[in-house]
């Protein structure tokens, strides 16, 4: 369609509905007219973005997460039966390890001294040394 054309169209088609909308009664063309200002005025307020609901979803999908994350229970590693024995152990009111075996940690004591595994004064392991 040409320009020339579309204009004669729009007034043509103009034309005529004018001519149709004085033949209406009062009262209809009223509400007729009402009908028409209240879509102009609806057509005037701001849509919503379209952004918005993908945007709150993905931020309740997020603080869902965080609320699992954070409330996740923690599981602490349960400890083996070798070291709860051994802390009975230690624990126990009738045990004395010092006191038990005196010798045995003043043998100890003595091979630190002396460095090598022969209780101190041992003259064979002296002999063996020099010889």
């Amino acid at each position: 369609m040409t320009e020339m054309n579309r204009r004669t169209f729009e007034q043509r088609a103009r034309s005529a509905l004018q001519a149709r909308s004085e033949a209406l009664e009062p009262d209809v063309r009223r509400r007729l007219e009402r009908a028409r200002r209240q879509a102009l005025a609806s057509s005037r307020r701001p849509a919503r973005p379209r952004w918005i609901w993908p945007t709150l979803a993905t931020a309740g999908a997020a603080a869902a997460l965080a609320i699992v994350v954070v409330l996740q229970p923690r599981h602490s590693p349960v400890p083996s039966a070798p070291q709860t024995a051994d802390l009975d152990l230690l624990t126990r009111d009738d045990f004395e390890l010092l006191t038990e075996d005196a010798e045995f940690f003043a043998w100890i004591a003595a091979q630190e001294e002396t460095g090598d595994g022969s209780p101190a004064g041992d003259s064979t392991a002296e002999e063996e040394r020099s010889g």
